[in-house]
């Protein structure tokens, strides 16, 4: 079953792209669970590099 964010963005439908931007490896554990779990439904990536994840949104 979806979390409430999921759950949120299928009924706005304002994501297009989420970039995950995180400094260690506890939040990138964190970020993967959440994209596992969560299932957002926009496509969602996360980034060690900040301009990497802007690239990515902007593609």
């Amino acid at each position: 079953m979806p979390s409430t964010y999921a759950r949120e963005q299928t009924k706005q439908q304002y994501a297009i792209k989420m970039a995950i931007f995180v400094n260690s490896l506890a939040y990138r554990i964190i970020g993967n669970f959440f994209i596992r779990y969560d299932r957002p439904p926009a496509p969602a990536r996360i980034f060690n590099n900040r301009k990497r994840a802007i690239e990515w949104l902007f593609e």
